[in-house]
């Protein structure tokens, strides 16, 4: 029996045993439940690790997310800040937030991140999750809108 068989004549006994089985069960379950998210998703664990969809990271021009950090970079100078001060507050005090920010890349492409925390139902697991959404499209409509409004707002002191 080859080496490769017998790990899977084990595996096939004591998954049952181990509760393996249900696990994989379970995650793929979760897995399926995050890919139906309407949004896209970073969330940070207590223990460190770090979860998110890859729509995430493409959004910020990233491969791959290990820490705030990378975050912070692909975003201007003042995203990345706010963004520091917001993110300690949701892990210090649970304190949700929302704020938009452009990225490092191309100043002219807006980002809302949300950040709140989650919990398990016993307390044990904690993760803070941040959201985000592109809203470079409302960001243009609403300079064009403030925009038009300066303009109105000259043209009616010239009138009068």
């Amino acid at each position: 029996m080859s080496a490769q068989r017998s790990h899977g004549l084990m595996s096939s006994l004591l998954d049952p045993l181990t509760g393996a089985d249900r696990l994989r069960e379970e995650k793929a379950r979760l897995e399926a439940f995050l890919d139906a998210m309407p949004g896209e998703y970073c969330g940070f664990a207590d223990d460190g690790s770090v979860v998110y969809s890859a729509e995430f990271c493409n959004a910020l021009d990233l491969t791959s997310i290990g820490s705030l950090t990378d975050i912070q970079n692909a975003l201007s100078p003042d995203g990345a800040a706010a963004l520091a001060g917001r993110f300690s507050a949701l892990t210090n005090q649970g304190t949700a937030f929302s704020i938009t920010a452009t990225t490092a890349a191309d100043s002219a492409r807006t980002l809302r991140l949300s950040g709140t925390r989650g919990s398990a139902l016993d307390g044990r697991d904690r993760f803070h999750i941040l959201w985000l959404e592109d809203v470079t499209r409302q960001a243009l409509e609403q300079a064009d809108l403030a925009a038009r409004a300066e303009d109105h707002a000259r043209l009616s002191e010239d009138l009068y």
